[in-house]
């Protein structure tokens, strides 16, 4: 977006819901629901990294929004620098309150974890796993266990493209979205006890946005 449009589009003055996708598997998931959400998904071009999180971020609180909801993947988060950027990142943003000098407001911001990655939020549309996934494919990979609900998955943006919409995409192969909010829940209670465990905050997002609504 060039400059001159940015400074053209309206502050929101207060007021709503905006959610970030940290990478592409994010960013698509969540148009595809965005008529569940009373939330702007935001923003619609896909790119990734932490840096260009953050701008997404600082851009979220000049235009006033309440709440800023951040989707993070932790298998990317293993190296030393990897882990060094996101621990600076949750301790300058996660669960603060932020006075936006523009609108006079407050903006909170909720970091939302799926570990190892937003596929283990997919698997539970099917089923329930607090197994040691520490990567969708490399490392005791996630990814020969979703393939047993949906043989044709590729985290590949042409797929995400190409499937109708994930969230379509895991409901037509038999997920329920009740059934993953459900399975997050247990997910996040079972994390607690056991850290190294997959799990899922993604029934905060919908919690969230059905109680702002």
């Amino acid at each position: 977006m060039r400059r001159s449009e940015r400074s053209k589009r309206p502050i929101k003055r207060g007021g709503g819901v905006a959610v970030i996708g940290e990478g592409p598997t994010e960013q698509y998931y969540l148009l595809s629901v965005q008529g569940l959400l009373n939330a702007n998904v935001y923003p619609k071009i896909v790119k990734d990294g932490m840096e260009y999180l953050i701008s997404r971020v600082e851009e979220c609180i000049a235009e006033g929004y309440d709440k800023i909801l951040c989707l993070i993947d932790k298998d990317n988060k293993s190296g030393v620098k990897e882990q060094r950027e996101y621990n600076s990142f949750v301790k300058k943003y996660s669960g603060k309150k932020i006075k936006n000098s523009q609108t006079g407001g407050n903006t909170e911001i909720i970091i939302i974890e799926n570990s190892p990655c937003l596929e283990i939020w997919f698997y539970y549309y099917f089923r329930l796993s607090t197994g040691l996934f520490s990567s969708y494919e490399k490392i005791n990979p996630l990814k020969p266990e979703l393939r047993k609900f949906l043989p044709e998955y590729e985290k590949r943006i042409d797929f995400f493209k190409k499937c109708g919409g994930l969230h379509q995409y895991l409901t037509f192969k038999g997920g329920d979205l009740k059934e993953a909010i459900r399975n997050s829940m247990i997910s996040m209670q079972n994390h607690e006890l056991n850290p190294n465990g997959a799990y899922s905050e993604m029934r905060i997002l919908f919690d969230l946005i059905k109680n702002n609504s």
